[in-house]
């Protein structure tokens, strides 16, 4: 029973930010997986047919985790977590084709 009543005392102590190793890993881990993405789309067969403006825009994006990795310790965990969603949401964003209104009628000279 004393035992119990120790182990009800204690505090607990919840860090808000992460170690700068734990920050490096999650960061570079995100970048990691954000740049293979980006590379297996430009060597897939419908990239060979269209160029690709936002490629370089999409490993610049992925490439600001690696800042993220370096403001890690300073940073609240949740502000990581959400700065590494944007940037994840971001990259999909441009890698998506852009949507255009469908043509209803062809102005082909027939």
């Amino acid at each position: 029973m004393e035992l119990y009543n120790q182990a009800l005392d204690c505090e607990v102590i919840v860090a808000p930010v992460l170690t700068a190793a734990e920050g490096w890993v999650l960061c570079t881990a995100t970048v990691v997986l954000a740049v293979s993405l980006a590379s297996i789309a430009a060597t897939g067969r419908a990239s060979k047919r269209r160029r690709h403006r936002r490629l370089s825009g999409q490993f610049a994006l992925a490439l600001t985790g690696i800042l993220l990795g370096y403001f890690a310790p300073g940073v609240p965990r949740v502000a990581l977590a959400v700065g590494l969603l944007s940037i994840c949401c971001s990259q999909t964003l441009l890698g998506r084709e852009p949507v255009g209104l469908p043509t209803l009628i062809s102005r082909r000279a027939s």
